[in-house]
């Protein structure tokens, strides 16, 4: 199983401005570094996503780590471009 799952429920401020949150990761199955990248991704997620300023929304934090994580994951061959598509090794839900 190359899925990877994880949650974070912060204390004090964190709480109000960013929420709880809960990230899975599809990985690829076809892929060896699929565990690997799903992993990474739900654990820099959770990480990086209370450091951004209480001024982001949800929302803008989000996208930005996301965007964040596919350009590393690309970097490290991890991620592929095809045309003007990123396609990602995992996957990453947001609840």
């Amino acid at each position: 199983m190359k899925d990877f799952f994880g949650s974070l429920i912060p204390e004090g401020s964190q709480l109000i401005y960013k929420g709880i949150t809960i990230a899975i990761a599809d990985g690829m199955s076809g892929s060896d570094a699929g565990k690997q990248a799903s992993h990474c991704c739900v654990v820099s997620f959770l990480n990086d996503y209370y450091s951004t300023p209480d001024s982001w929304s949800v929302k803008q934090a989000g996208q930005k780590i996301l965007s964040a994580t596919n350009s590393w994951l690309y970097s490290q061959g991890l991620v592929r471009y095809e045309s003007t598509k990123v396609w990602s090794a995992p996957s990453v839900l947001l609840f």
